[in-house]
């Protein structure tokens, strides 16, 4: 990821003159009436000193790390989170054919016989359960709403982490304007995207704590970060 850091100085070295008399063209005159420079002592400024660039690459490989870990525990949640939601649908499934099994009135054997597609309707239908699971694979799925909230997420906080090296102050001054941005991005009211905001709120949260020196997460990886995600979200769902 890009880091920035720009800056610039300049001198002027000056002309300069001694004091006394000076006679131009039969007059006489001072170098104070011409606007000459007589001090020697400001006759030249030196340019700022050079950065260090150390400390700027440390500050940029510790950039780096952060955007990493954010990038690796929002993927690393996105995947358990379509993991968990394909095991619920598969023993959804398999709970609803248990049923049809037990009524022992043929049911079974016409739904066995039906397709994918027409198996699928029916477990929609008739499994609520199923119908969940169905729906959070979806939206954790590529294109769902909750896949894209969590990219817009990961943008939102890593765009904070790379756009300049005065880190700190730069990061604690945007979050409160990061954070209504997220709740204005993710709606509110009966269509608002909780999940989404739940995942921008950590996601930002976890981009500040590990700018200020703070871990990412309990245990500063990336894999507690993600687990810590997911706990935080299981708490409003």
């Amino acid at each position: 990821m890009p880091q920035y850091e720009k800056g610039g100085d300049n001198s002027t070295t000056y002309a300069t003159l001694s004091e006394g008399r000076l006679n131009i063209g039969g007059k006489e005159t001072t170098t104070q009436e011409l606007g000459i420079n007589s001090d020697s002592s400001n006759a030249h400024r030196a340019v700022a000193a050079l950065p260090d660039l150390a400390k700027i690459t440390e500050k940029q490989q510790i950039i780096a790390k952060a955007t990493s870990d954010i990038v690796t525990a929002a993927h690393t949640f996105s995947s358990n989170r379509q993991k968990t939601a394909a095991e619920n649908k598969a023993k959804a499934e398999s709970e609803f054919e248990g049923r049809l099994k037990a009524q022992n009135d043929g049911s079974y054997e016409a739904y066995a016989k039906l397709d994918e597609t027409e198996r699928q309707k029916i477990l929609i239908n008739y499994s609520e359960t199923y119908r969940k699971a169905d729906a959070e694979a979806q939206n954790w799925g590529v294109g769902g709403k909750h896949s894209r909230a969590l990219n817009a997420g990961i943008t939102l906080a890593t765009g904070l982490l790379g756009g300049q090296s005065g880190l700190q102050s730069a990061v604690n001054a945007a979050a409160p304007y990061a954070s209504e941005a997220i709740g204005r991005t993710f709606g509110h009211g009966e269509n608002k995207n909780e999940t989404a905001q739940a995942v921008g709120h950590f996601l930002l949260g976890a981009a500040i704590a590990r700018v200020n020196g703070g871990n990412f997460a309990a245990g500063g990886s990336a894999a507690v970060a993600a687990e810590k995600a997911a706990e935080h979200l299981a708490q409003r769902y």
